[in-house]
């Protein structure tokens, strides 16, 4: 594997400039996924490697203590969702998110990973900086954050400020490796105009119904803006996942008047689909999923595969699937729920049967996007009416069965697959 070195003044606002040589490599002369940076006179080093590279990566650096970022992509290529996190062992951590993916222990699919390592790291620096690194993502609110809690660490003065130097260190190079999502989004307040006022926001626009209101938006160059005019699901304690930076940027806009009576006065700018759909709802939601496109009947972001499919044909069969796809299926004590694996995780085909009598261990996002697709008609007498998009097999199997369940276990690939290790009809209560 041979390297190809730049090198550049990346001061962005904090540290005094210094240089930061980037070194990007090439595998039989094709340019790979693999990066590294580091500050000129710093200890510290950062890696980008793709998912592919990490089980067969043979550099002891990825093997060292730091701090991490998982970056699962959206359908525009752009991050829309991370997990943060600290290891001892980074590669071994990231060779622990892979197999639990396969096991259906994580619900997220994540295609870079960011590393951050240096030699004088042990725990207690790198538990204090992912919890640094935790807070900064969700008060930038730009992505939706998969960490489910961190760990406060006490540390004397002088580690503090050694580490915040660390931390500045992680931002710059974050931002020199091409991303911003520690960074809170900035919108021009000239472009935060209400369609049919003095000045137009322009750009995609998105609707999201909910029980009791709706949502609308529009995707432009400043990011994705929450239209003025907007209803705001106001009965936040109803839902424990709320982000923390949605729930400080909802009691700044009730305080200022951007929230009043339940609706939005103004535009408010979000970096993701995923900060505007859960600042609106009050819970953590993907926005992917919440948001539909006004040009169609499909997600932010997502194709329907089965567009081939009649109007009529209410059967979700593997012959409306793209040649070569992957079908798997459920039996259900009523009927039969059918998927289709693509590079975005598992997509719930129309027609599928839905169990609708849920049970206490059905995951919370699960419930609610039940709850949305019955209130957007996306399931109508226990089916779906729509391919449904979900980022892997245990989500679309929770959502079928209304429990919590394996999904590993749960489908069977349809020709000469396996039969499922569960009952058909029953609900794993202790597993995701």
């Amino acid at each position: 594997m041979t390297d190809l070195c730049d090198s550049r003044n990346e001061s962005e606002g904090g540290l005094s400039a210094r240089s930061v040589e980037i070194l990007q490599f090439f595998r039989d002369d094709v340019l790979c996924d693999l990066m590294t940076a580091r500050i000129c006179g710093s200890s510290l080093k950062a890696i980008k490697i793709s998912r592919n590279d990490v089980v067969s990566c043979d550099r002891s650096d990825i093997r060292g203590a730091g701090v991490y970022f998982l970056l699962c992509t959206g359908e525009n290529g752009e991050p829309d969702g991370v997990y943060v996190g600290e290891s001892l062992g980074l590669q071994g951590r990231l060779k622990n998110h892979i197999s639990d993916y396969k096991r259906g222990k994580e619900d997220y699919y994540w295609n870079h990973a960011l590393l951050f390592t240096a030699a004088d790291l042990d725990k207690t620096s790198t538990l204090w900086l992912e919890d640094a690194l935790f807070e900064m993502v969700e008060s930038a609110g730009q992505m939706e954050v998969y960490t489910k809690n961190t760990v406060k660490q006490t540390l004397s003065e002088f580690s503090r400020l050694a580490l915040e130097n660390v931390l500045e260190e992680i931002r710059i190079l974050t931002v020199t490796l091409g991303y911003r999502f520690l960074e809170k989004l900035r919108v021009d307040s000239s472009d935060q105009q209400v369609p049919g006022s003095n000045g137009v926001t322009s750009g995609k626009e998105y609707r999201y119904s909910f029980s009791g209101g709706e949502a609308r938006a529009v995707e432009n160059e400043n990011g994705f803006v929450l239209l003025a005019g907007s209803d705001i699901r106001m009965n936040e304690s109803e839902v424990a996942s709320i982000p923390e930076s949605a729930r400080r940027l909802r009691e700044q806009c009730l305080v200022d008047g951007r929230i009043k009576d339940g609706k939005t006065t103004s535009d408010i700018g979000f970096r993701s689909p995923s900060g505007a759909a859960s600042f609106v709802f009050g819970g953590s939601i993907s926005g992917r999923i919440a948001w539909k496109c006004l040009d169609s009947a499909s997600e932010c972001g997502t194709q329907s595969v089965t567009e081939n499919l009649s109007s009529t044909d209410s059967t979700c069969s593997p012959d409306s699937c793209a040649s070569g796809d992957t079908v798997y299926f459920h039996k259900l004590e009523h009927g039969e729920a059918r998927a289709v694996l693509n590079h975005d995780g598992l997509v719930l085909l129309r027609g599928s049967d839905i169990r609708l009598n849920a049970v206490a261990s059905m995951p919370e996002q699960a419930r609610i996007r039940r709850e949305q697709c019955l209130a957007d008609k996306e399931i109508v007498d226990g089916k779906t009416t729509v391919d449904l998009q979900f980022r892997s097999m245990s989500a679309a199997a929770c959502f079928v069965l209304g429990g919590s369940v394996n999904g590993k276990r749960f489908w069977t690939q349809l020709n000469g697959g396996e039969p499922c290790q569960d009952d058909a009809g029953s609900v794993n209560g202790g597993e995701e």
